[in-house]
């Protein structure tokens, strides 16, 4: 069995695959990108100086009943319901990507945003091979120390083709929605949730119950529209010079209203904004002017309630200890009480 944690094993399985020996070539070098708690993330780079991304699923219970969980963590809980929620999808999370990404990549081939396209498939062993996509991570563009910080300029067309992007992917055709909409990721989403309620009466937040319940009732909207699932900066590569984003990592697509991506964006980049090590300014900054973009884009007729799908991603999120907030309760208050001007109408 490939141990896709291993250059070795991975430089093996890739020289052996349908994809390499189709170029006939092969790959002189693998380097891990991320990997060890979700996906492992590979760049290979082969004798040709062409490079393709390696992304390898680690398969659910349901197939594997050795896989190890992190103990002791939040992710545990996360992960650990696992084995539940295999029962109801036939789809691996490597599937519902590449499932994604040839519609995405056929039928938006000129928008002003791309995502890579997906080069072969192999179930058997949950790996995609994918395009390596040009830029860097929105997420490490905003941090404190970085070569080139984005400008002005930059803040406004990065946010344009954001909200384009969300404004096209609610529209993407999919061979089988259904699969979509019983994502297997969804139930590990809500259970992202559990502590939202006691962290807000720990944090002295008002009517708790009122936000839980008006941020339940999001999930219920646009349930037939696809939902890219993880819209966070981490998920955005900018080409800077080209003027270019890329949007990767699809496998938590399901089915929903694009404000719970829009919302999440906007919750990572408000506890940006406050946290240590982050370039505050720029991540404030970019949230404005994707909520410039995002006013600019509706017509007004919208009533799905961003605040309280904004609050929901401002609590859960605020349970990382990476923001580096020096006053957690004190954060969340305050952009709590802020929602209602965020997302006020124009």
């Amino acid at each position: 069995m490939t141990n896709f944690a291993e250059a070795t094993d991975v430089l093996a399985y890739a020289n052996d695959s349908s994809y390499v020996r189709a170029r006939k070539t092969t790959v002189a070098t693998a380097i891990q990108l991320s990997g060890g708690m979700v996906n492992f993330v590979w760049r290979l780079t082969l004798t040709d100086a062409s490079t393709v991304i390696l992304k390898h699923f680690p398969p659910s219970l349901r197939v594997n009943p050795a896989f190890a969980f992190p103990q002791g963590t939040v992710l545990y809980t996360l992960f650990h319901s696992t084995h539940i929620i295999h029962s109801y999808c036939p789809l691996e999370r490597c599937e519902l990507e590449y499932i994604a990404l040839r519609s995405a990549t056929s039928q938006f081939p000129k928008a002003k945003w791309s995502a890579p396209i997906p080069y072969s498939l192999d179930a058997a062993n949950y790996v995609i091979l994918e395009q390596d996509m040009p830029g860097v991570s929105l997420f490490d563009l905003l941090k404190q120390e970085v070569d080139q910080p984005l400008s002005t300029s930059d803040f406004d067309w990065i946010a344009s083709s954001l909200l384009t992007f969300l404004t096209d992917v609610k529209s993407l055709v999919v061979p089988d929605m259904s699969i979509y909409a019983n994502s297997p990721l969804t139930p590990i989403m809500n259970r992202m949730y559990l502590r939202n309620r006691t962290r807000m009466i720990d944090f002295d937040i008002p009517r708790p119950q009122d936000w839980l319940d008006r941020a339940a009732a999001c999930d219920l909207v646009a349930t037939d529209s696809f939902l890219f699932g993880d819209f966070w900066p981490s998920s955005i590569l900018v080409d800077v010079s080209h003027k270019r984003v890329a949007i990767i990592d699809w496998e938590l697509a399901r089915t929903g209203h694009f404000g719970l991506d829009l919302t999440q964006m906007m919750a990572n980049l408000a506890l940006m904004g406050r946290g240590q090590g982050y370039n505050n300014a720029a991540a404030n900054n970019m949230a404005t002017a994707i909520v410039a973009a995002w006013k600019r884009a509706t017509s007004g007729a919208d009533t799905f309630d961003f605040e309280a799908a904004y609050v929901k991603r401002v609590v859960q999120l605020s349970q990382y200890s990476h923001w580096g907030l020096d006053n957690v309760q004190a954060a969340v208050q305050d952009l709590v009480a802020d929602a209602p001007n965020v997302f006020a109408a124009t």
